[in-house]
């Protein structure tokens, strides 16, 4: 999978940017999670049971999509890049991964999610992963 960020259309005709995370993202990421935890109420986004014994720096690394990959959607709000969703797999047996979804509640309701799902299906099955888990 290319590690170049590619355009994402959204339902409003906006786009945002999807690429792979890298080591370098944890601090957008924390950022992220955490306006996620403060709009749901202190639920955390992202941690469906496997994710949740992952490091941040372990979620981040996306350097083999055959064991774990997260997309990251980065958009400009404010004059400031930021992550506004995240879709990621973690492989937990031979053709099979558990996925995690988040999306920032003001990107809600545009199409963030879903296209976000299909980009990381299209990944997983360029990695021979047949079954995509995911738990609320």
């Amino acid at each position: 999978m290319s590690t170049s960020a590619t355009p994402l259309i959204l339902r409003d005709g906006t786009t945002a940017r999807v690429r792979p995370s890298k080591p370098d993202d944890a601090a957008a990421m924390s950022a992220f999670i955490e306006r996620a935890r403060e709009q749901q109420g202190g639920a955390m986004p992202l941690l469906s049971r496997p994710y949740a014994t992952l490091t941040l720096e372990e979620l981040m690394d996306s350097s083999d999509p055959a064991r774990r990959l997260t997309l990251l959607a980065i958009r400009s709000v404010g004059g400031e890049e930021r992550v506004v969703g995240a879709a990621g797999y973690r492989v937990l047996e031979s053709g099979q991964a558990d996925i995690a979804l988040g999306v920032d509640e003001a990107f809600r309701g545009n199409g963030l999610a879903t296209r976000l799902v299909e980009r990381l299906a299209m990944a997983a099955a360029g990695q021979d992963l047949c079954r995509l888990t995911a738990h609320a």
